[in-house]
């Protein structure tokens, strides 16, 4: 099942407004941030009067309705542009509230307050927002995770994802590290890095 941002890009691709503006809806349904897909919304609607209007008063000349059809394609793009922009947005914001309701968890101290942070960064992670560092700051934040709760060999996995998300941060690294020492802290491995 294709996930709201993915339905957005697809109807940006279209052009087609009527279908923008339902996967706005959709979003809005989902838990998307209200004042925002409005205002997307808002311009959706503009761009289609507009473009009514447009196509109404194109009938001249054939000069006038390739005009006005290149700047109904133009402002259906900036449409399609501000709703993008406005749902990544949105994900973002959805994904950074998750990190620090994962992040309050970690802080109980407690394998029940470890594993509910678990779940948070998983779900900040399957949002799958556009910003990396913030992808790489919920890969390392698990990895933690993940080796408070003795899981080394998915710690590790997280730690190369936090690298691949954002390789100029060494958190991701030093986690990495971490795990690869935890199984076995009698052994160096100095070799390692």
């Amino acid at each position: 099942m294709a996930t709201v941002g993915e339905k957005l890009a697809a109807a940006q691709e279209s052009g087609d407004l009527t279908q923008i503006q339902q996967t706005l809806m959709e979003a809005k349904a989902a838990g998307a941030d209200p004042a925002q897909i409005d205002q997307a919304l808002a311009e959706v609607r503009r761009l289609s009067g507009t473009g009514a209007s447009t196509k109404d008063s194109a009938s001249t000349s054939d000069s006038k309705k390739e005009a006005s059809s290149t700047g109904e394609a133009e402002q259906d793009q900036a449409a399609a542009e501000a709703a993008a922009e406005a749902a990544a947005a949105e994900a973002r914001a959805r994904a950074e509230a998750l990190k620090k309701k994962g992040n309050e968890r970690l802080k109980e101290s407690t394998k029940s307050g470890a594993r509910e942070a678990l779940d948070f960064f998983t779900d900040g992670i399957e949002i799958r927002c556009s910003d990396p560092v913030l992808n790489g700051q919920l890969y390392s934040n698990r990895a933690h995770v993940r080796m408070l709760l003795r899981q080394f060999v998915e710690a590790v996995d997280d730690c190369r994802k936090a690298i691949e998300s954002d390789p100029k941060k060494h958190q991701g690294l030093l986690a990495w590290r971490q795990s690869i020492d935890a199984p076995r802290p009698a052994q160096k491995w100095s070799g390692v890095l």
